[in-house]
């Protein structure tokens, strides 16, 4: 886990720029889990306070949150994993911006909330040997001094 707090302020020299400051707080997180029967369980995200972007738009909050179960079988040669992202679907951004009269508000985001099916099979030896560590001639000069 990670967890970011901060400070931001942002003052102009245009009598038309709108000061604007903010204290932000973001973090992210991932956790796995061992489940019985060959089974294990993932859940991450992140989250971003309302901070500022490039100086001038005030950001609401955004993050996803991810989560994705997975089973082993075969001797863990397949794998079958199903996850969805963004539960909440909390990813779209809104932005707004005030310089002098002028007022933006923004919106956007993109298909942030997905649920995928993914299928692996492993295929050939896996019981190949390590390749063999070799040394070189400057590992040999170091031994000699």
């Amino acid at each position: 886990m990670s967890l970011n707090a901060f400070h931001a302020a942002y003052q102009g020299q245009d009598e038309n720029f709108v000061a604007v400051d903010q204290s932000i707080l973001s973090f992210y997180g991932q956790n796995s889990f061992c489940l019985p029967a060959g089974f294990s369980f993932e859940l991450s995200g992140w989250y971003s306070s309302p901070s500022i972007w490039r100086g001038t738009y005030l950001t609401k909050s955004m993050g996803p949150l991810d989560a994705a179960v997975q089973k082993k079988l075969l001797d863990e040669q397949l794998s079958i994993r199903v996850s969805v992202s963004d539960i909440l679907f909390i990813s779209p951004w809104e932005a707004d911006m005030r310089f002098g009269d002028l007022y933006i508000d923004g919106t956007g985001g993109w298909e942030s909330r997905q649920v995928r099916l993914n299928i692996n099979y492993t295929f050939g030896n896996q019981n190949v040997k390590k390749a063999r560590i070799r040394k070189t001639g400057v590992e040999e000069e170091k031994s000699r001094l």
